[in-house]
């Protein structure tokens, strides 16, 4: 269903440059791989909330040339440290 939605938001808004999948139940990135053909000026993207688990199933998004990026609120993310100062030194 995801695909199709996206499809139809494709050929209206062509030039979307956030899109914001927050909360939509997504457990599967597969769709998310057409994000960069449909939605080259995408430079912001949330899919927070949802049932993402592994840090892999983000491949399908690692063409889009993002400057956001929100995955809080996904499984994958209590795999690491929530301080961004554990990471950084």
């Amino acid at each position: 269903m995801l695909k199709t939605v996206l499809e139809i938001v494709s050929e209206h808004i062509p030039n979307l440059e956030a899109l914001n999948l927050d909360a939509n139940m997504i457990h599967t990135t597969e769709a998310l791989s057409m994000l960069n053909e449909k939605f080259p000026k995408l430079k912001i993207l949330y899919i927070g909330d949802n049932k993402i688990r592994e840090i892999a199933q983000i491949d399908a998004i690692k063409d889009l040339k993002l400057e956001e990026l929100k995955l809080v609120g996904n499984p994958l993310c209590n795999k690491y440290k929530t301080r961004q100062s554990d990471y950084i030194r």
